[in-house]
């Protein structure tokens, strides 16, 4: 997502891959107050050795943020002061990139501007130890996914699947490449902003193959989809995303479906989504991420006109369809 001035790159998800315990069942809910009420957008979660990581959207001086916790649901800490990506690739102009998380061998995929084409573009990093906090340190002078001339690439997110093939899911960012209006989209021609699905490598930062095209945006999405999630549980793929735009009030979080990781996908409807929109003090909800099990996420709401806090709800995933 990114933001209406152009500086920083706003996109964060994260996939959940190994190490990742049961949790067990409750009462759904929402928080009803963030979980961190501080600028923490588009975070991404992930369990490991009973503790839980979030990342999140560069505040604060630090490219990639880290909280913790030892409750989901609440008792989350931000490890201020540290950085999870502190040296940048040579492809990325000194701007604040964001990043997401993949498998247990703790690769952080982020986005960030690329020098030569002031666009977003997605690359990959490593973690330097044993912990998903890292420090993380990027593979290679090149991104993973550009796409340069549809408008760039952003939001990436990593998936494990059943039969553990690695993949990456991100945005191209078709908005940047728009005629005007709300989220430089809205005005026709409206462009497309395609989900892509990207097979990767047994090394996790290589592409394997072209992308697919696995979603976009139609005349009730407003001006873009973005911010994908995707996870499998029980013979169905549940990819989440944000539709409408992040800086106003019809933002939310919503699903489609499928029964295959390339799809189709078919997008759920009211009654059953958007999950989230605003609504009893909950303003302009996204960026959101489910853990792998499918009954947690973590997204983002407005917590006064510059900064996005954390939030946490508890849902489930069944035959096809999410409650929260």
């Amino acid at each position: 997502m990114l933001s209406s001035i152009r500086v920083i790159a706003l996109a964060a998800s994260l996939a959940l891959i190994s190490n990742v315990s049961a949790s067990p069942l409750f009462k759904r809910y929402v928080t009803a107050s963030p979980v961190i009420n501080a600028d923490f957008a588009d975070p991404s979660v992930l369990l490991y050795n009973q503790k839980w990581y979030a990342f999140a959207t560069g505040a604060y001086g630090a490219h990639v943020q880290v909280a913790t916790s030892d409750s989901f649901l609440s008792g989350w800490h931000v490890n201020q002061g540290y950085d999870a990506l502190p040296n940048l690739p040579a492809w990325v102009r000194p701007d604040n990139p964001t990043g997401s998380f993949d498998d247990g061998r703790f690769v952080l995929y982020y986005s960030a501007v690329h020098d030569k084409f002031n666009v977003h573009c997605v690359g990959a990093a490593v973690s330097d130890g044993t912990s998903p906090e890292g420090p993380y340190t990027a593979q290679s002078n090149e991104p993973l996914a550009c796409n340069e001339e549809s408008g760039g690439s952003i939001d990436p997110a990593g998936f494990k699947d059943k039969d553990g093939q690695n993949y990456v899911v991100y945005k191209i960012d078709g908005n940047n490449k728009g005629n005007g209006g709300v989220c430089g989209n809205s005005n026709p021609p409206i462009q497309s902003t395609p989900i892509k699905l990207q097979k990767l490598q047994s090394d996790l930062i290589t592409r394997d193959g072209d992308p697919q095209t696995i979603l976009d945006r139609d005349d009730n999405d407003g001006p873009l989809v973005e911010a994908p999630s995707l996870n499998y549980k029980d013979g169905f793929y549940y990819l989440f995303f944000s539709s409408n735009c992040y800086s106003t009030p019809q933002y939310d979080v919503s699903f489609a479906t499928a029964r295959n990781v390339g799809g189709p996908y078919t997008k759920a409807h009211a009654p059953d989504a958007p999950l989230l929109v605003t609504s009893d003090g909950l303003s302009a909800p996204g960026g959101a991420d489910v853990s792998i099990e499918g009954t947690y996420m973590a997204f983002h709401g407005n917590i006064d006109n510059k900064a996005r806090g954390m939030y946490v709800a508890t849902i489930e995933e069944a035959a096809g369809k999410v409650t929260i």
